[in-house]
C-alpha cells in the first residue's frame, strides 16, 4: 500500500511508481537525476497504455487513453475534454507542441518548477490531479464530440478523492459536465464537494481566447488550501 501522510499529495506514489524523493522547489540536482530514470520508465509504460497508432477520435484498445492522476485531499484537479492526439501518442497529458499547460502552471505559481509532460505523475506532490471528461477517445474537441462524455464517472471520481477545487481546462468539458453555457471563473455549482472553475484552454487551437486572469484567480484560491 502507498504510504500516507497528513498532506496526501506529499506522497510520490502514482501509477505504481515511487520516486526516489518527492520533487519540491528545494530539490537537489541529484534528486532530479534519480527521479528522471523512474519517470522515463513510467513514460514507456504509459506509451503502452496509450495505444499508440490508434486513429484520431477512435476508442483506445486499452479502454482508457491516459490514467487519472487522483489522490485524496488535492488542492485542485484539472479536467480536460480528452487526451489530444500528441498526448495519446506519447502517453502524457498536455503534450501537444502548442499546449501551454505546463508553462502556465509554473507562471501562475501552481507549481514551483516547470515540469515536462512526461513528468505528469509528479503533480500530486504539488497538490494537483488530472482527469478528462472523456476517458476512451482521443483527438481534438471536434473529433471527440460529446457522445462519450462520462459525467457520472467524473462526478464519482471527484467525490471519491474530494479535492478543494475542480478546474475545467476549457469550456467544452465544463459545458458537458454542467449542462449549460458557462463563463470563465468560479462557478456557482459544486461537483463532488469541490468548488468548480472554468478556465481558458491552454490548447494552441484556443490561443485567441487566452486570458491568464482566471488561472491566476484559481492559483490564489489554491494558495489558501494547506499544501506542501
Amino acid at each position: 500500500m502507498p504510504p500516507t501522510s497528513s498532506a496526501p499529495w506529499r506522497s510520490s506514489w502514482c501509477l505504481g511508481l515511487r520516486l526516489s524523493r518527492p520533487l519540491t522547489s528545494r530539490a537537489e540536482p541529484s534528486d532530479l537525476l534519480d527521479n528522471r530514470a523512474l519517470i522515463c520508465a513510467a513514460s514507456a509504460r504509459l506509451r503502452a497504455l496509450a495505444g499508440c497508432g490508434v486513429a484520431r477520435g477512435s476508442v483506445s484498445p486499452m479502454g482508457g487513453v491516459l490514467p487519472d492522476i487522483l489522490r485524496p485531499g488535492l488542492r485542485v484537479v484539472f479536467c480536460g475534454t480528452a487526451a489530444g492526439t500528441a498526448s495519446a501518442r506519447v502517453g502524457a497529458y498536455y503534450a501537444g507542441p502548442g499546449n501551454t499547460f505546463w508553462a502556465v502552471l509554473r507562471s501562475t505559481g501552481l507549481t514551483p518548477v516547470r515540469l515536462s509532460p512526461v513528468e505528469f505523475a509528479q503533480l500530486p506532490t504539488f497538490g494537483i490531479g488530472l482527469t478528462d471528461i472523456c476517458k476512451v477517445l482521443h483527438g481534438s474537441d471536434q473529433e471527440v464530440g460529446t457522445g462519450e462524455f462520462d459525467v457520472a464517472g467524473l462526478e464519482a471520481r471527484i467525490a471519491a478523492v474530494e479535492p478543494a477545487n475542480l478546474a475545467f481546462n476549457g469550456k467544452n468539458a465544463a459545458r458537458g459536465a454542467l449542462d449549460h453555457r458557462v463563463d470563465y471563473g468560479l462557478q456557482p455549482e459544486r461537483i463532488g464537494g469541490a468548488a468548480v472553475w472554468v478556465l481558458p484552454s491552454t490548447s494552441g487551437a484556443a490561443r485567441r481566447y487566452w486570458d491568464a486572469g482566471p488561472w491566476r484567480e484559481l492559483a490564489r484560491a489554491c494558495a489558501k488550501v494547506e499544501g506542501p
